[in-house]
């Protein structure tokens, strides 16, 4: 046995608040920024001018109901002569029975697993779900404004027009009016500035404060504010509206991905997104351009989202953008006091300096290799550096030896050899010139086995933690600090373990020194 069909409804009531539909709508996961979890709407069979009340238990269905009676029979001086609702325990107890029978109010009862019978509140209670969903999606807001978001959607469907009382809105029937204003509405979710009516502010104070619209109050003409900073409703009349606001219109869109901090290419200057409010609510990026690029490319302007971000102008040839380099070190900030990230300014260093200290030119095609990156061996002994490069190879060598690093043995049968080899590059002073030329024999250690030719890796360097508490102990013990520098200070440490180290490829075979 399956279920009967359902016979659509031709009769429509000819009287105002003949009849009205029920329902209740809840819980909620979240409560409302009241505490509210369900919310109980009340709709009039002929004009389907609705009314949303919000309750913190189901409890409440009653005290709800009271209200609602009161303030529509005051209104259109119509009595409630029927109430149809569902089967659930907040409209079937003593309490409400004594109270419609009191009243004089018949009961029209669903029934039971029978929604379908309840067809006028069901389908309204959807269409306010689904309005109140689409408001808090586009504005972005917390979804603690729920039932601001259901207020204003019920709010804004009574007048809309309906199909199920021939084009007319809920309002026109409701108050007996041929026209309405719309002029007032707004959207859902704008920043808005509202007027400071403190007596007790300064001169010089703000006037206006910021907020967010989140609906229409019923009692009052003026529109239902929310205060972040003091966290409160509020409302207001006198409003200024901002209603393109870009966390609003952005909300799928991360505002770092409208920022271009493209620092890798030298040959596009600091970008910048510049929000602003104009003319007609329009949103403008700008960059910031050289003063000698500006002639370049003109100033362009787009309103609303998708207002792009200018390109950055290359330079007139590449001759000039290679006169340039960004230099070692960690950039400065530069804070603006705009939105967005704070501005790096890296250092730079010109190419020619460069060249005039270090003979980069190894071949005709003039490859040029970054300072603070190895240097080839073969590149280094064949430029015109080579005599520095060969003191540091030197130094290092004899750094090894006095330290007494390693003892000459035979390699016994079956042992694995760890292998060398030789780094080299240069060293950088604060001013970015090359301050010295370094080389250091390494071990191959991707070659060693943990448990095998080692039990534990560490890296012999302080923590900032440790330096500061000894620089804390010196102010406070009124103590001299000396700071001094040692030499490859790893070649002090001993090993426990028993490593076999050889040359390996050409390490030492500049200095006839086969280890």
């Amino acid at each position: 046995m399956t279920r009967l069909p359902f016979l659509a409804s031709e009769r429509q009531s000819e009287e105002t608040l003949e009849i009205v539909h029920t329902d209740i709508v809840g819980p909620f996961k979240t409560q409302s920024v009241n505490g509210a979890r369900y919310f109980i709407t009340f709709i009039d069979d002929r004009s389907r001018w609705c009314e949303v009340y919000f309750l913190k238990q189901k409890s409440g269905a009653l005290e709800a109901f009271k209200m609602y009676q009161t303030q529509a029979e005051r209104v259109t001086g119509k009595k409630i002569k029927y109430l149809q609702s569902d089967n659930g325990k907040e409209y079937c107890n003593a309490e409400m029975d004594n109270f419609l029978r009191n009243q004089g109010i018949q009961r029209r009862l669903s029934v039971v697993r029978t929604p379908q019978q309840n067809g006028v509140a069901e389908r309204f209670n959807r269409t306010i779900v689904e309005m109140a969903r689409c408001l808090l999606l586009q504005s972005s807001l917390s979804d603690m404004f729920w039932a601001d978001a259901v207020a204003t959607a019920c709010h804004l469907r009574n007048r809309c027009p309906s199909r199920s009382i021939n084009g007319d809105t809920p309002y026109q029937r409701w108050f007996n009016r041929d026209k309405m204003s719309l002029n007032y509405l707004r959207a859902f979710g704008s920043t808005v500035y509202v007027l400071d009516k403190n007596p007790a502010k300064g001169k010089l104070s703000d006037r206006s404060m910021k907020g967010i619209f989140v609906g229409y109050p019923r009692e009052t003409k003026g529109y239902r504010i929310w205060l972040s900073e003091s966290r409160k409703f509020i409302v207001a009349r006198d409003v200024k509206f901002i209603e393109d606001n870009v966390t609003t219109i952005l909300k799928n869109q991360k505002i770092e991905q409208l920022i271009i901090n493209d620092y890798e290419n030298e040959n596009k200057p600091w970008v910048e997104l510049i929000t602003g409010f104009g003319n007609n609510n329009e949103i403008e990026a700008q960059a910031e351009i050289p003063e000698d690029l500006e002639d370049n490319e003109e100033n362009e302007k787009s309103s609303g989202v998708q207002s792009s971000i200018h390109e950055t102008p290359r330079r007139e040839s590449r001759e000039e953008a290679k006169e340039e380099k960004r230099g070692p070190g960690r950039p400065k900030l530069i804070k603006t006091g705009l939105r967005g990230r704070p501005r790096k300014l890296f250092s730079k260093v010109n190419n020619c300096e460069v060249q005039e200290r270090i003979d980069c030119n190894f071949n005709e095609d003039n490859n040029i290799f970054v300072g603070i990156t190895e240097v080839q061996l073969d590149d280094a002994m064949n430029s015109q550096e080579s005599t520095d490069w060969k003191r540091a190879i030197q130094s290092e060598v004899m750094s090894l030896l006095k330290n007494d690093t390693w003892d000459i043995v035979k390699l016994p049968e079956g042992q694995s050899v760890v292998g060398s080899r030789m780094i080299l590059t240069n060293k950088f002073g604060s001013d970015g010139l090359i301050e010295k030329r370094k080389a250091r024999i390494v071990a191959k250690g991707y070659s060693q086995k943990y448990g095998i030719d080692y039990n534990q890796t560490f890296a012999p360097v302080a923590r900032m933690e440790s330096v500061r508490l000894l620089f804390a102990l010196s102010a406070e013990l009124n103590l001299e600090i000396r700071q001094f520098d040692v030499v490859t200070a790893y070649l002090n440490g001993t090993l426990d373990e028993t490593v076999f180290y050889g040359n390996s490829g050409n390490a030492l075979s500049n200095f006839n020194m086969d280890y």
